[in-house]
Protein backbone atom coordinates (compact mmCIF):
# COMPACT_ATOMS: atom_id res chain seq x y z
CA UNK A 1 0.00 0.00 0.00
CA UNK A 2 1.47 3.17 -1.03
CA UNK A 3 -0.12 6.52 -0.03
CA UNK A 4 -3.48 5.14 -0.21
CA UNK A 5 -3.55 3.05 -3.21
CA UNK A 6 -3.44 -0.66 -3.56
CA UNK A 7 -2.91 -3.20 -6.42
CA UNK A 8 -6.63 -4.03 -8.02
CA UNK A 9 -7.98 -1.93 -5.71
CA UNK A 10 -10.62 0.76 -7.22
CA UNK A 11 -9.59 4.65 -6.63
CA UNK A 12 -11.63 8.17 -7.76
CA UNK A 13 -8.82 9.40 -9.91
CA UNK A 14 -10.74 12.52 -9.69
CA UNK A 15 -8.71 15.90 -11.33
CA UNK A 16 -5.32 13.98 -11.35
CA UNK A 17 -3.40 14.45 -14.44
CA UNK A 18 -3.05 11.20 -16.42
CA UNK A 19 -1.73 10.01 -20.04
CA UNK A 20 -3.70 7.62 -21.93
CA UNK A 21 -1.87 4.38 -22.94
CA UNK A 22 -2.00 1.17 -23.89
CA UNK A 23 -0.35 -2.40 -22.20
CA UNK A 24 0.19 -5.36 -24.14
CA UNK A 25 -1.02 -8.59 -22.11
CA UNK A 26 -2.17 -12.28 -22.76
CA UNK A 27 -5.31 -11.06 -23.02
CA UNK A 28 -4.46 -8.06 -25.73
CA UNK A 29 -3.83 -4.48 -25.88
CA UNK A 30 -4.97 -2.92 -22.68
CA UNK A 31 -6.20 0.67 -22.09
CA UNK A 32 -4.88 2.61 -19.24
CA UNK A 33 -4.01 5.95 -17.47
CA UNK A 34 -0.94 6.70 -16.43
CA UNK A 35 -1.64 8.81 -13.59
CA UNK A 36 1.19 11.43 -12.68
CA UNK A 37 2.26 10.46 -9.08
CA UNK A 38 5.50 12.28 -7.72
CA UNK A 39 5.92 8.99 -5.82
CA UNK A 40 4.96 6.08 -7.95
CA UNK A 41 4.64 4.41 -10.80
CA UNK A 42 0.54 3.78 -11.00
CA UNK A 43 -0.72 2.38 -14.05
CA UNK A 44 -4.93 2.92 -13.44
CA UNK A 45 -7.45 0.66 -15.73
CA UNK A 46 -10.06 3.26 -16.40
CA UNK A 47 -13.47 1.81 -14.74
CA UNK A 48 -16.05 1.95 -17.62
CA UNK A 49 -19.29 1.67 -15.30
CA UNK A 50 -17.89 4.50 -12.81
CA UNK A 51 -16.55 7.82 -14.92
CA UNK A 52 -13.77 9.45 -12.90
CA UNK A 53 -12.72 5.93 -11.42
CA UNK A 54 -10.31 3.33 -12.33
CA UNK A 55 -8.34 -0.01 -10.78
CA UNK A 56 -4.89 -0.10 -9.85
CA UNK A 57 -3.10 -2.33 -11.97
CA UNK A 58 0.19 -1.68 -11.77
CA UNK A 59 1.90 0.08 -8.80
CA UNK A 60 5.83 0.62 -8.05
CA UNK A 61 8.12 2.98 -6.73
CA UNK A 62 8.92 5.85 -9.27
CA UNK A 63 12.35 5.24 -7.73
CA UNK A 64 12.87 1.76 -9.13
CA UNK A 65 11.93 2.78 -12.72
CA UNK A 66 14.16 3.39 -15.47
CA UNK A 67 12.61 4.67 -19.08
CA UNK A 68 13.90 4.30 -22.66
CA UNK A 69 11.64 5.98 -25.74
CA UNK A 70 11.95 2.90 -28.02
CA UNK A 71 14.17 4.51 -31.32
CA UNK A 72 12.01 2.52 -34.42
CA UNK A 73 9.25 3.06 -32.41
CA UNK A 74 8.79 6.60 -30.45
CA UNK A 75 5.53 6.38 -29.71
CA UNK A 76 6.84 3.03 -27.12
CA UNK A 77 8.05 3.63 -23.98
CA UNK A 78 10.16 0.97 -22.32
CA UNK A 79 10.04 0.31 -18.56
CA UNK A 80 12.90 -1.55 -16.54
CA UNK A 81 11.74 -1.54 -13.33
CA UNK A 82 14.11 -3.16 -9.97
CA UNK A 83 12.59 -4.03 -6.82
CA UNK A 84 13.68 -6.41 -3.49
CA UNK A 85 13.48 -10.00 -4.46
CA UNK A 86 10.81 -10.62 -2.68
CA UNK A 87 8.64 -8.07 -3.81
CA UNK A 88 5.59 -8.56 -5.26
CA UNK A 89 5.13 -8.28 -9.50
CA UNK A 90 3.96 -4.78 -10.63
CA UNK A 91 1.07 -5.68 -12.03
CA UNK A 92 1.39 -6.62 -15.79
CA UNK A 93 5.26 -6.64 -15.81
CA UNK A 94 7.00 -10.02 -16.80
CA UNK A 95 10.01 -10.60 -14.99
CA UNK A 96 13.17 -10.98 -17.29
CA UNK A 97 17.22 -11.83 -16.21
CA UNK A 98 19.30 -8.19 -16.38
CA UNK A 99 22.12 -10.46 -17.77
CA UNK A 100 20.91 -11.30 -21.12
CA UNK A 101 18.39 -8.68 -21.64
CA UNK A 102 18.27 -8.24 -25.17
CA UNK A 103 17.54 -4.09 -24.74
CA UNK A 104 21.22 -2.88 -23.78
CA UNK A 105 20.00 0.09 -21.87
CA UNK A 106 18.29 -2.61 -18.98
CA UNK A 107 21.44 -4.91 -19.32
CA UNK A 108 23.14 -4.77 -15.92
CA UNK A 109 26.37 -6.98 -14.52
CA UNK A 110 25.76 -9.57 -12.19
CA UNK A 111 27.33 -7.44 -9.35
CA UNK A 112 24.65 -4.98 -10.24
CA UNK A 113 21.66 -6.98 -9.71
CA UNK A 114 22.16 -9.11 -6.22
CA UNK A 115 19.35 -9.36 -4.24
CA UNK A 116 16.89 -7.66 -6.95
CA UNK A 117 13.97 -8.95 -8.95
CA UNK A 118 13.63 -6.89 -12.72
CA UNK A 119 10.78 -6.73 -14.38
CA UNK A 120 9.65 -4.91 -17.68
CA UNK A 121 6.98 -2.77 -19.33
CA UNK A 122 5.99 -1.75 -22.76
CA UNK A 123 3.51 1.42 -22.51
CA UNK A 124 2.11 2.42 -25.93
CA UNK A 125 0.92 6.07 -26.38
CA UNK A 126 -1.39 7.48 -29.18
CA UNK A 127 1.25 9.63 -30.57
CA UNK A 128 5.07 10.90 -30.21
CA UNK A 129 4.40 13.85 -27.52
CA UNK A 130 2.45 11.90 -25.11
CA UNK A 131 4.87 9.58 -24.86
CA UNK A 132 7.82 12.19 -24.43
CA UNK A 133 5.78 13.62 -21.51
CA UNK A 134 5.45 10.40 -19.34
CA UNK A 135 9.07 10.07 -20.40
CA UNK A 136 10.20 13.26 -18.75
CA UNK A 137 7.80 12.93 -15.66
CA UNK A 138 9.13 9.62 -15.27
CA UNK A 139 12.68 10.50 -15.59
CA UNK A 140 12.27 13.78 -13.59
CA UNK A 141 10.88 12.15 -10.50
CA UNK A 142 13.24 9.62 -10.12
CA UNK A 143 16.05 11.73 -10.31
CA UNK A 144 14.17 13.70 -7.75
CA UNK A 145 12.97 11.30 -5.57
CA UNK A 146 16.80 9.53 -5.58
CA UNK A 147 18.26 12.70 -4.99
CA UNK A 148 15.65 13.03 -1.91
CA UNK A 149 16.63 9.82 -0.36
CA UNK A 150 20.68 10.29 -0.74
CA UNK A 151 20.32 14.34 0.88
CA UNK A 152 18.28 11.97 3.91
CA UNK A 153 20.84 9.49 4.17
CA UNK A 154 23.37 11.78 4.21
CA UNK A 155 22.34 14.06 6.89
CA UNK A 156 21.75 10.52 8.94
CA UNK A 157 25.06 9.75 8.68
CA UNK A 158 26.38 13.35 9.27
CA UNK A 159 24.33 12.50 12.83
CA UNK A 160 26.57 10.03 13.52
CA UNK A 161 29.54 11.55 13.00
CA UNK A 162 29.38 14.76 14.03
Amino acid sequence: VADGYEDQRSVELGRQDRIVCAVASAEGRQSRYLVLHQFLLLLVQPDLVSPGWGIVRTLAPVRAVETQIDRNHPQTLRLGIRLPKDAPSPGAASSYDPATCEEPFFRKLADEHRGSSFYMLTLNFMDTKRCHCADLHLRKRRQEVRAQLKKRAEEFVEGFCS
